[in-house]
């Protein structure tokens, strides 16, 4: 048992040793492998390199040139309406001269580790400071090696490289709103479309004075019939009348003379006088309370206001009225589930949009193109984007390749939501709501009383 113990052991010590002596060997072949320090001439050789580069790459920048020349040119694109490969031109000057700029500012870094370098070579005593001193005293191509030179060169190259990349923005902008107005319908187009709008409104306006002149012609006709009506009934009743004036006057002549015959005649005491006087005076009293009786109460009044309550003027008028409001109601009932346009000049945005650019106003990281507060209403915006999925003015739906998305409104796959015309529509069947409940309450205020017309 110890033997076997001692024989472990042993074998767990001769691990260890050879673990302890590859790690040794391992160390020694790394420090072999160590780059020695560089030398004072190959310092000075990088430095004169990249020095060299940055003049060469200035001098051999010919983008200003070609800027100028595209730049006199503007006044042929514009006029031939091709404002989008002017504009393409300055986008690829523009990259390249971003492109130079950053490759002079990488070689200002290389070369300002390059000078770092030589400081630590001269703390090194690798080299000798009076040798890196007469290093400085020259030049490369006429820039001093000193850094302070170097450095003071390459900003002013980079300081024009900004400006100059600012100039062509500008030109970039200008073409940008040269290519809006291309894309504009022209005015005589304009001019089309309202004189197109105006008749429009003058049909519908036309349409709406020939019912009420439909309503107010039916109001009169119903007016008139009346009128025959009542006086058809006055001409049948006035020979009756006038019989019964006759006979009520030749009735009253017959007693007068007939009070005259005994008034003449001698006074003779007879009981039964009184009594026909009586009853005379009886007959008269009764007979005018049926006579009143007969005329003040005529067996067409009933029917007369029954069609009286039933056509007053304006009556299809109402009619029409309410039927319109109960499809507007029926229509709002229908999209009750619709959201409402939100319009707002400065719209919360998410932060990963805030990139993105109005495509009507053209602000950019204010608000989205649906709550645009500068278009409000679709035909304006139809006007400005020439494609109904993406916005874009350079291309037609026909050739739009963007991702199609739903519509927030109307789900509908074929427009933006930004060109929905469902949200204008139930604002203005809301409108036209209150003006019909508006109108209808002054019918029930001025035919409160239909018998009164």
């Amino acid at each position: 048992m110890s033997s076997r113990n001692d024989y472990d052991f042993t074998k767990k010590r001769q691990a260890e040793e050879r673990k302890l002596i590859d790690e040794i060997r391992y160390k020694r072949a790394c420090i072999e492998t160590v780059s020695k320090f560089p030398e004072e001439e190959d310092v000075q050789h990088r430095i004169r390199g990249f020095v060299r580069f940055v003049i060469n790459t200035v001098r051999n920048n010919r983008l200003n040139d070609e800027f100028t020349e595209i730049r006199g040119r503007r006044p042929i694109f514009f006029a031939n309406g091709e404002a989008t490969l002017y504009r393409s031109y300055l986008e690829r000057i523009c990259l390249e001269v971003e492109h130079e700029a950053e490759r002079i500012r990488s070689t200002a870094e290389k070369l300002s580790m390059a000078y770092e370098v030589y400081g630590l070579l001269i703390l090194s005593e690798g080299a000798i400071l009076f040798s890196r001193k007469t290093f400085f005293g020259q030049d490369e191509q006429g820039v001093l090696l000193e850094p302070s030179h170097t450095a003071d060169f390459i900003r002013k190259e980079l300081e024009f490289l900004e400006q100059f990349i600012r100039q062509v923005q500008n030109e970039i902008e200008e073409a940008k709103r040269q290519e809006e107005n291309e894309n504009h319908s022209s005015t005589f187009n304009q001019i089309k479309e309202m004189i197109r709008d105006l008749k429009k409104d003058i049909h519908i306006k036309h349409m709406e004075i020939q019912t009420e002149m439909d309503n107010q012609r039916e109001s009169m006709k119903i007016l008139c019939e009346k009128f025959e009506k009542m006086k058809t009934i006055t001409t049948s009743s006035k020979p009756d009348q006038e019989e019964r004036e006759h006979r009520e006057h030749s009735k009253h002549t017959k007693k007068h003379s007939e009070h005259e015959q005994q008034r003449s005649k001698p006074k003779e005491v007879n009981s039964e006088e009184p009594e026909e006087d009586l009853l005379d005076l009886d007959y008269d009293y009764e007979e005018p309370e049926n006579r009143d009786d007969s005329i003040n109460t005529p067996s067409y009044v009933s029917d007369d206001e029954n069609t009286r309550q039933q056509r007053y003027p304006g009556h299809h008028k109402r009619l029409e009225l309410e039927t319109r409001l109960a499809d507007i109601r029926e229509f709002l009932m229908e999209n009750q589930g619709v959201p409402e346009r939100k319009i707002s000049e400065d719209n919360p945005m998410r932060p990963q949009e805030r990139y993105l650019v109005c495509s009507f106003c053209l602000a950019k990281g204010r608000h989205y193109s649906d709550s645009c507060p500068t278009y409000v209403n679709v035909k304006s915006r139809m006007k400005r984007a020439r494609c109904k999925v993406c916005l874009d003015s350079r291309h037609n739906t026909e050739h739009c390749r963007n991702e199609i998305r739903q519509c927030m409104y109307c789900r509908s796959e074929e427009h933006n939501k930004a060109l929905c015309t469902l949200p204008e529509e139930i604002q203005e069947a809301y409108k036209e709501v209150e003006e019909i409940e508006h109108e209808l309450d002054n019918f029930k205020e001025y035919y409160r009383s239909p018998t009164t017309t």
